[in-house]
């Protein structure tokens, strides 16, 4: 049923068989370098589990039964219920602080406007008094000139 064609472009171009070889090798290294590996990591636990088994369960035990574990949780409530307090109290210092601030800055406000208003009014007061003085100054010599003339006139010629 196959054709040479199909034979030769099957020889040529179909590689399974070789990838599947290569396959199966990389797996059966994995396989080898792994289990190994999971065989040493089981010992090692085994081991260990001995070693507490033996030597660290009853110092544990006794270590569990003369500690003050119980007692933990409710200092931890505590600690817990003390922490909640303080930051209440830094919640209301911050709100206290905010509104000193704010009465500082409407006080500072009210302050600056008084200021600005009482130099409006003295510079309000110097500009009448250099506007006064202008004028007499003004008059003077407008009483000189007039006085000028006059002996001007009244000179002989």
């Amino acid at each position: 049923m196959f054709t040479i064609g199909d034979e030769i472009a099957s020889r040529l171009l179909d590689h399974r068989c070789f990838t599947t070889n290569e396959l199966k090798y990389f797996v059966k290294c994995f396989e080898e370098t792994r289990g190994n590996c999971e065989f040493n990591q089981i010992d090692q636990i085994d081991e260990n589990l001995k070693e507490i088994g033996t030597n660290g369960l009853p110092g544990i035990v006794e270590k569990l039964n003369t500690s003050n574990l119980g007692t933990i949780d409710t200092k931890i409530d505590q600690l817990l219920e003390m922490s909640k307090d303080l930051i209440e109290l830094e919640v209301k210092e911050e709100k206290r602080r905010n509104r000193k601030l704010a009465e500082q800055i409407i006080k500072y406000e009210a302050e600056k406007s008084l200021i600005i208003k009482e130099t409006q009014v003295k510079i309000a007061d110097l500009d009448t008094i250099n506007q006064d003085k202008a004028n007499n100054l003004k008059k003077y010599y407008r009483d000189l000139e007039a006085k000028w003339r006059i002996d001007k006139s009244e000179s002989p010629k």
